[in-house]
């Protein structure tokens, strides 16, 4: 049973490699300019001022009876809204989801930084909004986002430095 076993772990074990799963930089990173990670800085600032401008919105509208402004219609026909105990475990979720993928999504060759993550965060507010709980959880929503802004930035602060005086020291 052993033997039948371990060819399979040794399988799966090659599909990934050990730099994957290491604390240290992947190799892909090392081909980021810095010029690159300037760009990606301001792609984040950009995203992270559009969250902050989104959150104001939220702020403004948290009080805002979502039931009054739609038909009985459109909510026979949606449901009923999520109880909010059921957004939070959605939110740490994709929260923590999000805190995992984060050096891999950010050290891709692809600069794929997409504006998805933005609209993810900003979901969240209409999730509460329908459960008419935005009130009592703004701040939860606003700090899990801001969190991931600021770690996207310090993440990119730290590779885009670590570039920046590879290239002196070679200079």
């Amino acid at each position: 049973m052993k033997k039948q076993i371990r060819p399979n772990v040794i399988a799966i074990a090659r599909k990934f490699p050990a730099d994957s799963f290491s604390a240290g930089a992947p190799v892909e990173v090392a081909k980021f300019s810095a010029s690159e990670f300037c760009v990606l800085s301001r792609r984040g600032l950009w995203h992270l001022l559009f969250f902050l401008l989104i959150s104001m919105a939220a702020l403004a509208g948290q009080d805002f009876d979502l039931f009054a402004a739609v038909s009985e219609e459109f909510w026979t026909i949606l449901g009923s809204p999520p109880p909010p105990q059921l957004i939070h475990l959605v939110l740490g979720i994709y929260t923590f989801c999000a805190l995992m993928l984060l050096p891999a999504r950010l050290s891709k060759a692809s600069h794929a930084q997409s504006w998805a993550h933005l609209i993810y965060r900003a979901v969240f507010y209409l999730f509460y909004l329908s459960a008419n709980a935005l009130a009592a959880h703004f701040a939860l929503v606003f700090v899990a986002g801001l969190i991931l802004y600021v770690l996207e930035q310090f993440y990119l602060l730290l590779h885009g430095s670590k570039i920046l005086h590879g290239a002196n020291l070679h200079n």
